[in-house]
């Protein structure tokens, strides 16, 4: 793992609503952009025409992904901050 990148991504039980509509090649592709999008930051390119069903699932993941992105990057700078802390306290 890359210093300071996440070790990976949360999948929840409240999303199981959403995936069991999908068709097995529709959540592989959920999946791999819930991967893509967790680890790049980088955002699926569901077609809103032909992939409705997918759009509304992401419009429901995504905002739990960006929100333990950000609870991780809090965690990681108070980590920080407590070990500069320490380290000063010791000096």
């Amino acid at each position: 793992m890359a210093k300071g990148k996440k070790p990976g991504v949360m999948i929840y039980f409240e999303t199981k609503h959403i995936v069991k509509h999908l068709d097995l090649e529709d959540i592989g592709r959920l999946f791999l952009a819930i991967l893509d999008y967790a680890e790049e930051n980088k955002p699926p390119n569901f077609s809103e025409e032909e992939d409705m069903t997918l759009c509304m699932a992401w419009d429901i993941i995504k905002p739990k992904i960006d929100s333990d992105s950000e609870r991780y990057k809090e965690r990681c700078e108070n980590a920080v901050n407590a070990a500069n802390k320490r380290w000063k306290d010791n000096n």
